[in-house]
């Protein structure tokens, strides 16, 4: 009972995808970053130095890297490696990368 058939396939976006597609960033959010060149290189900590686990110490497995996040600020600046600070408070995630993509050219 209330049970689809196995041949079932729903074309409706999810709730909780539509909400992650528009959500607007917001102060005190943590943003992660990860950047890399055209040819798939890692250009921010390449050598995954700051990706260490909680004993201070560099993890060769990826499940145990803790990934350094960015504070949006009470002003809605960022600040990201690399680039000046850029505001992206009130924008869209994707907003935010076409902004960032556009910083880091």
């Amino acid at each position: 009972m209330f049970k689809p058939a196995d041949d079932f396939v729903s074309n409706k976006v999810s709730d909780a995808d539509a909400a992650a597609k528009n959500y607007v960033i917001q102060v005190n959010d943590q943003l992660k970053l990860e950047v890399y060149s055209n040819k798939g290189e890692r250009l921010i900590d390449p050598n995954g130095e700051l990706m260490n686990n909680s004993s201070g110490t560099a993890s060769k497995d990826p499940s145990l890297r803790v990934q350094p996040s960015y504070l949006v600020a009470v002003d809605g600046m960022v600040k990201f490696p690399m680039i000046p600070a850029i505001e992206v408070a009130g924008l869209t995630i994707r907003e935010a990368e076409a902004q960032l993509q556009s910083a880091y050219k």
